[in-house]
């Protein structure tokens, strides 16, 4: 069917694509077990046929589905070896986010699309192949030579069963296959579960919330006047392709996305347009605060009105703002913003995050070494 005639069919309609999708949604599901990373491909790609019918309850489920999927994906891709098969699946997970932020510019009021996307930018971040090897890295650190040992298995274990989840069943059956799959997650888990009971960081690791929670977490750690400000840069993107094919593929030009998270629970999201205005006036700011030659309150005040304008009718009695800023925002130190009358940190007490994660209680994983005992002969 093309695009034309299929922008032409009533809303709530089905096109001939939903069965056929659904079918093979089922199909996959079938040979390759409900977790499988593929399937939370194929859920996305269904619920976009649901988005080019402007059919957002029916499209959300699915991306719920897809992002818990993948979110175990990664949870054991985190423990399994980098390398260029993590790199590769990177990108994926990035897709997957800028889709879920992309809703919020479609369908801003609706409550269930904020959450999915504050759970996307708080799982996905800053994710990078650096930051899953200093993670690795610091699930090994400070276990003993036995625990290592049993270390360097679970990630051996994790790695083959990303292995074998990449190149499908081949010539197995899709029962050997499932089972080869189950044997090697089952094994995975016994020995992270056995880990746990020694090392703290791996048990903080095993205890960390499913993405339908996140938000939740977030909310308790709040202040009672606090809120988080999210700051993402995302893009418009087409539901459909010129062929009728579900696509992600970005249709405009980058733009700037606050998610707003109160302590009350309640979110709201504002698009701030075109990022290539802010991000010109962050840098020339930047320099400015640097070299502290150029005028500042000029470019502190133009940011003020485009960043933080927009946002403070939202805001109701918070006065502790945690804003984790993206894209050239985050060179810019956001106390130093300027109204025209005094600075944003006169108003507010300002915290600036990486992530709103990093309000999640965190254990202390390397403990300090207590200082020795120093014993003296005083009679010397």
């Amino acid at each position: 069917m093309s695009p034309r005639r299929q922008s032409m069919k009533p809303k709530g309609e089905d096109t001939s694509e939903e069965p056929d999708a659904m079918r093979s949604l089922a199909m996959q599901a079938e040979a390759m077990g409900r977790d499988h990373p593929h399937i939370a491909l194929s859920l996305r790609q269904a619920a976009q046929l649901h988005l080019a019918q402007q059919r957002i309850t029916d499209a959300l489920p699915l991306l719920e589905r897809a992002l818990t999927i993948s979110e175990q994906h990664l949870h054991q891709e985190s423990i399994a070896p980098p390398d260029a098969r993590l790199a590769h699946a990177l990108p994926e997970f990035h897709e997957e986010a800028e889709q879920l932020y992309s809703l919020c510019l479609a369908w801003p009021g609706e409550p269930r699309v904020r959450s999915l996307a504050l759970s996307a930018v708080l799982l996905r971040k800053g994710l990078s192949v650096a930051k899953l090897s200093e993670l690795s890295r610091t699930l090994s650190r400070g276990l003993k030579r036995e625990d290592l040992k049993a270390f360097e298995l679970l990630r051996s274990v994790r790695a083959g069963l990303s292995t074998l989840r990449l190149l499908g069943p081949g010539t197995r059956s899709p029962r050997e296959y499932q089972r080869s799959l189950e044997a090697l997650s089952s094994q995975g888990d016994a020995l992270e579960a056995s880990l746990a009971q020694r090392s703290i960081a791996l048990r903080w690791f095993l205890e960390q919330p499913p993405p339908a929670e996140l938000p939740c977490r977030v909310v308790e750690a709040l202040p009672k006047d606090g809120a988080l400000i999210e700051f993402i840069t995302t893009r418009k993107l087409r539901p459909t392709s010129e062929s009728g094919v579900s696509s992600s593929r970005p249709e405009s030009p980058a733009r700037y996305l606050a998610l707003l998270l109160l302590a009350d629970g309640s979110t709201s999201c504002a698009d701030l347009g075109p990022t290539e205005p802010m991000d010109a006036t962050a840098i020339l700011l930047h320099r400015a605060l640097m070299s502290r030659c150029a005028p500042i309150q000029p470019l502190a005040r133009a940011l003020y009105t485009s960043a933080l304008c927009p946002l403070l009718p939202r805001l109701g009695t918070a006065r502790r703002l945690f804003i984790a800023p993206d894209g050239w925002l985050s060179l810019v130190p956001f106390a130093e913003l300027h109204d025209g009358e005094r600075f944003l940190s006169d108003a507010f007490h300002i915290t600036q995050l990486t992530s709103g994660r990093e309000l999640l209680p965190r254990p202390e994983l390397h403990p300090q070494k207590q200082p020795g005992l120093l014993l003296m002969n005083l009679d010397l």
